[in-house]
């Protein structure tokens, strides 16, 4: 859809002219990342899609609960998202609604931009035009990602009026001193107020007031002293038409009355120091300078514009530098003398080894028409980060009809860095619903490079899995537990087969020593390798290899050593069943046979270590413990059925058939959890696993489908319940059972192999 000619067929298919509206302009808005997905989902065809991702394959596909709104999305991941969007695409955005449109216009965008370093130069000027008793501010709008093509026939830049969408309001006058930057204000009414921060910080506060109130005033600074001149009425205060702000003292003392002939009522153009002097620049027939001493430098043409030059030999009004590069300002008269246009051009320079200076156009257009008697007042270049105004009044001047604005680019054309950026600060609990966008979106949401993204933001969350044997398939599969965004009545979590958008690939058996981290894959076909990387780094390398191929392996780490068993077959290699690594020497050496009664076949569940000892946990009828220290093996009695222990901030709790207790090291004994008895009587038999899940308790248990039938039910359902833990003053804990549903139906006859925590 993201081809206007296709809208026809979405016409056809008989969608809501609501859907069809909000589809077709979310689709051309790249940066609506989050938005986009939500306005989608309104179709119940897109609906019974997602579907295929929670349900296994061999249930009956049931519609998906209908997804969140756009305002259960948390404002500050999509103010995070729009900070790291370019502020070219603000005008775009701000059509999409008045919820986000008001979040594109507040301050805390501002802030945002300013924390993740995302701020962005403005080139402002400021005209004096005759249907109009005020000078009027104009920005310049550098249009996004406009091919060749696009630019033969479409201007690449405007100047927008001030306020906008592109600008919220009047720039600061701005001027450094030292670590802090001290700013004027440039609108009406006359203000004597000037504001000052560190350069670290966005927050502004007040410095002593000037001695007169002034509107677009001239400022500079001068051997740690701010000089400012203009902006009142010229013949009111004589003596304060200029004065100087010792940033020291932090007084105001006035400055020399320059005369009736040189204290300009214009507004100043600019400030120019030169060899220690200020020379003051106004549209008066005269200039003037404070203590003038000028000595002039040699020029040299630039090469490589001879073109374009002659199409700017008159009206020269500005030359900035912008971004690295040589913004060109003039006027020239349009198809009529009661007009003129404003032209602007971008320069990009090259010092060749020949000493000369080439200069490339990059673009040139006409980016404003104003009437014949305009006066340039001033310019303004400056860092910024706001938005304020609707897109609609932000194009054309109000004394021109209303043109209606070029349509934006398509959604492929915003780089894939961005879209990474931005989904690395969205909860992967939307992924599921963002993946239906396009294939390209999907491709993204699937890549590595998201997993990497998501590891620099230090955005990455803990995902549940849960490895299950079906009967119907001849290898285990894995499961993610998918917690969805801000469900209330409806269920709130399902378990989603893995791969999906949600969980692209099979989690890694992960090991911890030291500051590095070790990992063994869990996927088929079998593999020796294992990988490791510090904890500080995303990207993995190789550890020396095992000496046999596993998969679906179990380790555990004692004594800086990584001892690894099974994920091979039991009769293949007896010596090499169970092997050990030595992190200093990085060399494999193979554990002792444990004998063909206790080299289990199946995947091992887990490995608990109890005083030194290595307690081997597995679906078998025995488990078994090895001794690091005889290097010897032993059977051991199973765990008690139903029994699932856990940590969870440094308090040990056990679940059990009726039951969840905690451990009270104080006195040594188990003790119940309090303010869960009406949950405990739901899964009084068929647990399966209780974990520590971000800082609360995960319990999963299983129960027939059809508890009528029994004997003859021949489904089970997956029951998960996260429980939020409290201690209290009187040293009892509390438990809160924030959500209980079922997450996942399988066959009666499947085996639980094994479960894990990670984050990505």
């Amino acid at each position: 859809i993201s081809k206007p000619d296709r809208l026809d067929i979405i016409i056809n298919q008989g969608m809501s002219f609501q859907y069809i509206k909000q589809r077709y302009l979310f689709t051309y808005v790249p940066n609506l990342i989050v938005c986009l997905a939500y306005s989608i989902m309104i179709d119940s065809s897109v609906q019974a899609a997602a579907s295929a991702v929670v349900e296994p394959r061999w249930k009956k596909r049931k519609p998906n609960p209908s997804p969140p709104s756009f305002s259960s999305l948390p404002d500050v991941i999509i103010l995070n998202c729009l900070a790291c969007i370019s502020k070219s695409y603000y005008p775009i955005l701000s059509l999409v609604s008045k919820t986000f449109r008001s979040l594109i216009l507040s301050r805390k965008l501002n802030h945002a931009r300013s924390y993740h370093k995302t701020r962005e130069k403005l080139f402002y000027i400021c005209l004096q035009l005759p249907d109009r008793p005020l000078p009027s501010w104009f920005t310049l709008w550098i249009k996004p990602y406009q091919t060749e093509e696009e630019n033969m026939k479409k201007k690449k830049a405007t100047l927008v009026q001030v306020p906008s969408s592109y600008a919220p309001k009047e720039p600061l006058l701005v001027r450094t001193v030292g670590s802090d930057i001290y700013a004027l204000r440039q609108r009406y009414p006359p203000s004597p107020f000037m504001l000052v921060r560190n350069k670290e910080r966005y927050i502004w506060r007040n410095t002593p007031n000037m001695t007169v109130a002034r509107v677009n005033p001239a400022a500079c600074v001068l051997h740690g002293k701010i000089y400012v001149m203009g902006g009142c009425n010229a013949n009111k205060s004589a003596k304060s038409w200029g004065e100087v702000f010792d940033t020291e003292t932090r007084t105001w003392e006035p400055l020399p009355d320059p005369g009736d002939e040189l204290r300009f009522s214009s507004v100043i153009r600019k400030i120019k120091i030169i060899r220690g002097k200020l020379l003051v620049r106004s549209n008066d027939e005269k200039d003037s300078v404070y203590d003038p001493k000028t000595q002039g430098n040699e020029w040299k043409h630039v090469k490589g514009l001879s073109s374009f030059n002659r199409s700017c030999r008159r009206g020269l009004i500005k030359t900035v530098e912008y971004c690295g590069k040589l913004l060109i300002l003039w006027d020239k008269f349009a198809n009529c003398e009661e007009e003129k246009t404003i032209c602007c051009a971008l320069v990009a320079l090259e010092k060749r080894q020949n000493g000369q200076v080439w200069g490339k156009v990059e673009w040139s257009n006409v980016v404003l028409t104003v009437p014949t008697p305009n006066i340039f007042v001033c310019f303004t270049l400056m860092l910024h980060s706001s938005v304020q105004a609707a897109a609609s009044a932000a194009v054309e001047p109000p004394w021109k009809k209303m043109k209606p604005n070029p349509s934006p680019p398509s959604f492929l054309s915003l780089p894939d860095v961005i879209i990474l950026n931005c989904l690395a600060r969205v909860s992967k609990s939307y992924y599921p619903i963002l993946s239906l966008v396009s294939k390209s979106f999907r491709s993204l949401i699937l890549s590595i490079e998201l997993n990497h993204a998501r590891f620099h933001h230090k955005t990455q969350e803990s995902l549940f899995s849960i490895c299950l044997q079906l009967p119907d398939r001849p290898l285990p599969s894995w499961f993610t537990l998918w917690i969805q965004p801000d469900q209330i009545e409806k269920k709130k979590a399902t378990l989603v087969q893995v791969p999906s958008s949600y969980a692209s690939r099979e989690p890694l058996f992960l090991r911890r020593v030291g500051s590095d981290i070790y990992a063994l894959r869990q996927r088929y076909p079998p593999s020796q390798v294992m990988l490791v990387r510090h904890n500080e780094n995303v990207l993995w390398s190789n550890a020396p290899s095992m000496t046999v191929a596993r998969v679906n392996p179990v380790a555990c780490v004692l004594h800086g050593k990584i001892y690894v068993f099974g994920g091979c077959k039991a009769n293949e290699s007896a010596e090499s069943w169970g092997e050990v690594l030595d992190i200093k020497a990085r060399t494999w050496e193979p554990l002792p046979d444990p004998g063909d009664e206790l080299r289990f076949s199946s995947v091992i569940r887990k490995i608990e270590i109890t005083q030194g000892k290595l307690y081997v946990r597995s679906n078998e009828e025995k488990d078994s413990v090895y001794d690091p220290k005889t290097r010897k093996w032993k059977a051991t009695p199973k765990a008690r059925e139903g029994d699932s222990r856990c940590m969870v901030g440094n308090i040990y709790y056990a679940c059990r058939a009726k039951s969840c207790m905690w451990y009270d090291k104080e006195c040594n004994k188990w003790k119940q959890v309090k303010g869960l008895s009406s949950f405990n009587k739901n899964y009084r038999s068929g647990l399966i696993e209780t974990v520590n899940y971000c800082g609360k308790l995960l319990i999963m248990w299983d129960k027939l489908a059809q508890p009528r039938l029994r004997r003859n039910c021949q489904e089970k359902t997956i029951c998960c319940a996260l429980v939020a833990l409290e201690k209290r003053q009187n040293g009892q804990v509390w438990g809160k059972v924030e959500w209980s549903n079922g997450v996942l139906t399988v066959p009666s006859s499947y085996v639980f192999l094994r479960s894990s925590v990670i984050r990505t």
